[in-house]
């Protein structure tokens, strides 16, 4: 086993720490997407959903360099003709 990856004492599962699956039911992802949507902040978002702090932040992260690799041209653009970049 490479230095980097940790193996589960428990169940004996290798991973490497921090890039573990997000394993949320569809409607948990629509629910702090919609709540994404409505710009709440991270911290609102936790709090309405008690899901793990972890795992909100990882949706959100995800959620948003999705975002910009998507539909990073379309970001920019706005940004720039609102004077904040």
């Amino acid at each position: 086993m490479s230095s980097e990856k940790r193996r589960c004492p428990e169940c004996k599962y290798d991973f490497i720490p921090h890039n573990l699956p997000l394993r949320l039911m569809r409607g948990e992802w629509k629910h702090i997407i919609r709540l994404f949507l409505m710009e709440l902040n991270s911290n609102s978002i936790f709090q309405r959903t008690q899901f793990e702090r972890r795992h909100v932040f990882r949706v959100l992260t995800k959620t948003r360099i999705h975002r910009l690799v998507n539909h990073g041209e379309d970001i920019i653009m706005a940004t720039s003709l609102i004077g904040l970049r």
